[in-house]
């Protein structure tokens, strides 16, 4: 059996969304309390090994699943988040301030994901 998660909420210094990327961001005190909560959910389930990104927020949700259990946690590189250039750390108003074209095919993405039933289809151009 194979279980994927995300990494729990992670601590920021305002709550303005951002683009997060491959910043290694710790989690917050509800992002520890969630992984808490999915170790719980688990409870029971033959877990052996546990893969996450090398990142902090990752590292620390496998962590804490881990705990009191035999699973090993194994750290990977290429499990990372896509890095996001001079995006990461950036709001989300300011990169629509900064870079709107670059926005535009973003924002039909989300549009298709909104309407899942309907037939929809994204597309990009450039790059």
């Amino acid at each position: 059996m194979i279980y994927l998660c995300r990494h729990g909420k992670i601590q920021l210094a305002d709550e303005r969304r951002r683009y997060i990327g491959q910043l290694d961001l710790p989690l917050s005190e509800p992002g520890r309390e969630q992984a808490r909560c999915l170790r719980h959910r688990l409870a029971g389930a033959e877990i052996s090994a546990l893969y996450c990104s090398d990142l902090s927020r990752s590292r620390q949700t496998a962590e804490i699943i881990a705990d009191g259990s035999n699973a090993a946690v194994l750290p990977r590189e290429e499990l990372r988040e896509i890095s996001l250039g001079e995006w990461e750390g950036q709001t989300f108003d300011s990169i629509a301030r900064r870079f709107p074209e670059s926005l535009r095919p973003v924002a039909r993405i989300s549009a298709a994901a909104a309407f899942p039933a309907a037939k929809v289809l994204p597309t990009a151009a450039g790059g």
